[in-house]
């Protein structure tokens, strides 16, 4: 099993204003989340550098 580890919520491109949604974990170790549309721009590159991802950009607007 992969950790994701995430110390904010947030977009680390967006900042602290911003909800996380994406979250990827690189074959480095590093922890990375975005916002859905950060996530949605940046996921191919994760996917290619061999991330994986947790996505739950389908919860985008969920109370």
């Amino acid at each position: 099993m992969t950790v994701i580890e995430v110390t904010a919520d947030t977009c680390d491109h967006c900042g602290p204003s911003t909800k996380a949604y994406l979250y990827a974990r690189m074959p480095s170790g590093r922890s990375l989340s975005y916002c859905g549309s950060c996530g949605t721009r940046y996921l191919p590159g994760l996917l290619e550098q061999g991330a994986t991802i947790i996505d739950q950009r389908h919860l985008i607007g969920q109370p």
